[in-house]
């Protein structure tokens, strides 16, 4: 009887260390790992002026949505569509011209910068990027900056779904 007393004592002995141990992991303050951006603005600015890495082009947006400064990307749009010729950068030369003066409520372009604007959009076109092509159709199809042409539009809409 004593040898079942002393058995039955040790197994709840180890079912309270066990019990205390796991309750112990569990407690455990949850270790969260910040993930950083890969690269910090400075060097992915750098790496858009001297190299028009595209990569961190992209990146770059990201990074100054997060710090609102959006507005300053058009000046590396700016950039990588005249100095290195990417596509997406016509494109969104166009898009943050067209933003800036929405979100400021200035309403449409003056006519200086309806030119410029439509100029970097209809370059984007003839390189191919998708998103110039789509907005450069949905324009014509809405006549907003440009002559009402609904046949021009619905061909452009077709082919930058095709792309």
């Amino acid at each position: 009887m004593k040898n079942k007393i002393y058995m039955i004592t040790i197994i709840i002995l180890i079912l309270i260390i066990a019990f205390q141990f796991i309750l112990y992991e569990n407690n455990k303050p949850i270790k969260v790992e910040i993930i950083n951006k890969k690269y910090h603005p400075e060097i992915l600015k750098n790496k858009v002026l001297t190299k028009g890495d595209t990569a961190a082009y992209k990146e770059l947006e990201f990074a100054f949505f997060d710090e609102n400064r959006l507005d300053e990307y058009l000046i590396y749009s700016i950039i990588m569509a005249n100095k290195y010729n990417y596509p997406l950068a016509y494109y969104n030369v166009y898009h943050y011209l067209s933003s800036f003066y929405e979100n400021h409520e200035i309403g449409v372009f003056d006519e200086n910068t309806k030119e410029l604007a439509m100029k970097y959009l209809k370059k984007g076109a003839e390189l191919n990027d998708p998103e110039s092509i789509r907005e450069l159709g949905d324009l014509y199809m809405k006549g907003l900056y440009l002559k009402k042409d609904t046949l021009i539009g619905k061909v452009l809409l077709e082919r930058a779904k095709k792309i």
